[in-house]
């Protein structure tokens, strides 16, 4: 065979042999783009009920945040702020002669109330955590985590009787701190619950506010001018409370409830004052 025969029968057999040997490159492309995009729609397919499953979550969410926020919104309207006149309406709890307004809790509807930490956020706690576990006798830290979980429970807590309840454990649970501690630490612990509560301080008004008013007092004066301020009302109501004798002579009733209805005038006396010096001179451990 010549060489221009060898030539001819080379291009011959690479011009039938390349578009064969292209076909096959080009089905194995074919075949491996196509594995692509079913591994692709496979991972769309995944972060897409994964989207679906946090959009239901937002939504759950949004729809709490709704009903808070209502609940907020109608514990926020009192029977006073309401009117709007300037002056009080007609037949009000407050002015009506048929109604004597020896109950404050006629104001309220249930023993369902908002909690604090729906109002005003979740509590700070983790520097009041650590600086009681620095002392000697709260090393162990089994009293620190009983505050902890104290002051989590009464901040979630929604219910009027609860919150009354967890203000008295709270202090018992001083009582222990103060019990615990040697007599050179108290006053530095002291110090340190009295930084929580100013830092916390809505938290404290809100349960004393929540406290005080499922108590019944006889006998509350009624307050007919519309132009008196809430500091004064607060005030003249808690002076009131004071001259109660009923509630605070040792002699008549359950101790318990005496002690109980001590502390929470207590407390809304320190809710009124401005200073840490006025709040120290109204507590019922230094009288």
């Amino acid at each position: 065979m010549s060489l221009e025969q060898k030539v001819a029968y080379l291009t011959a057999r690479l011009t039938v042999s390349v578009p064969r040997n292209f076909e096959l490159l080009s089905t194995d492309a074919i075949k491996m783009e196509a594995c692509n995009c079913q591994v692709a729609n496979l991972e769309l397919a995944k972060r897409n009920s994964i989207l679906q499953q946090q959009t239901q979550v937002l939504h759950w969410e949004l729809s709490k945040m709704k009903q808070s926020l209502n609940r907020v919104s109608d514990a926020l309207i009192s029977p006073i702020d309401s009117i709007p006149s300037p002056f009080l309406r007609e037949n009000s709890v407050l002015t009506s002669p048929n109604r004597s307004g020896n109950r404050i809790s006629d104001l309220v509807d249930s023993d369902n109330v908002i909690s604090s930490e729906d109002l005003y956020g979740a509590l700070d706690l983790g520097h009041v955590w650590s600086q009681l576990k620095a002392f000697d006798g709260l090393k162990d830290g089994v009293l620190v985590d009983e505050l902890v979980d104290w002051a989590l429970v009464i901040s979630n807590c929604t219910n009027r009787t609860e919150v009354k309840k967890y203000l008295i454990q709270g202090m018992q649970l001083r009582h222990k701190f103060m019990d615990k501690c040697n007599p050179q630490d108290r006053k530095q612990i002291l110090r340190i619950f009295e930084r929580g509560k100013q830092d916390s301080m809505d938290h404290w008004r809100h349960w004393y506010r929540i406290a005080v008013t499922g108590v019944e007092f006889d006998n509350i004066p009624e307050i007919d001018s519309p132009y008196i301020s809430n500091q004064l009302k607060a005030m003249l109501k808690v002076a009131e409370k004071l001259h109660r004798q009923r509630h605070l002579d040792e002699n008549e009733g359950n101790r318990r409830q005496l002690f109980e209805n001590t502390i929470l005038i207590q407390g809304s006396l320190q809710v009124l004052c401005k200073t840490s010096d006025e709040r120290e001179k109204t507590n019922i451990r230094n009288s």
